[in-house]
């Protein structure tokens, strides 16, 4: 019964293969995302009351960075993106679309964006609230509006200098979308370029991609044929 309730909560991916490990990197994370988010909540309620002593100073310092999660957030995504490119390339095939995996992504994460987007500009725009105890929020001046049409093309980082006013950490997202501009494009390449000289040179894929597709594969597949 176990088995098959996990089986239902089991992830639905586009091409069908499943790696537990991914969630597992997933789940660590996040952990120290929500640990460091939590903490600093935390630390501001107390310290709008009484200042913080010198143990609970102490007890913030050892609560991991969230950066450490994100960072490792960026990894999986580079993995997940640049993997089908590399398989391609170790089996001498022609590489995935690139339109195909925009659509997918877009479809992924456009959405969802734009609805948490538009949805806290709306509250924020038409109820007036100016949050004071956000530092995200007070870093800048820019308006409200400028905030939103910069974050809505991903490009508040890299206009404004600082992360949106509306939703911060949504800057995590811009850098991610940012790299999906170019990444597919310069695997293709090299998953082109790498079968097109193999093939020329009448050589088999090197040990090295051959290790890599058959470590990161999922179990019973494999990124080489036998």
């Amino acid at each position: 019964m176990i088995k098959r309730i996990l089986a239902g909560l089991r992830r639905v991916t586009s091409s069908g293969m499943y790696d537990a490990r991914l969630d597992g990197l997933r789940a660590l994370a996040i952990l120290p995302v929500v640990l460091f988010h939590d903490a600093l909540r935390g630390k501001r309620v107390v310290a709008a009351i009484q200042p913080l002593t010198d143990a609970e100073q102490a007890l913030m310092e050892m609560v991991p960075r969230g950066e450490a999660g994100v960072m490792l957030f960026f990894f999986i995504s580079g993995f997940i993106v640049a993997f089908p490119f590399l398989r391609a390339a170790a089996r001498a095939q022609p590489p995935p679309s690139v339109g195909t995996f925009y659509k997918r992504r877009l479809l992924r994460l456009v959405p969802a964006y734009l609805i948490a987007l538009t949805g806290c500009f709306l509250a924020l725009q038409l109820s007036g609230y100016a949050p004071t105890d956000a530092p995200k929020f007070n870093a800048i001046s820019t308006p409200l509006p400028l905030s939103y049409l910069a974050s809505l093309f991903y490009q508040h980082n890299m206009i404004l200098g600082a992360a949106s006013r509306i939703l911060p950490p949504l800057w995590s997202l811009e850098i991610e979308f940012q790299f999906y501009l170019v990444a597919p494009f310069l695997l293709a390449w090299y998953a082109r370029t790498n079968v097109a000289r193999r093939r020329s040179a009448g050589t088999t894929p090197t040990p090295y991609c051959r290790c890599t597709c058959r470590c990161t594969a999922p179990r019973g597949r494999t990124g080489t044929r036998p």
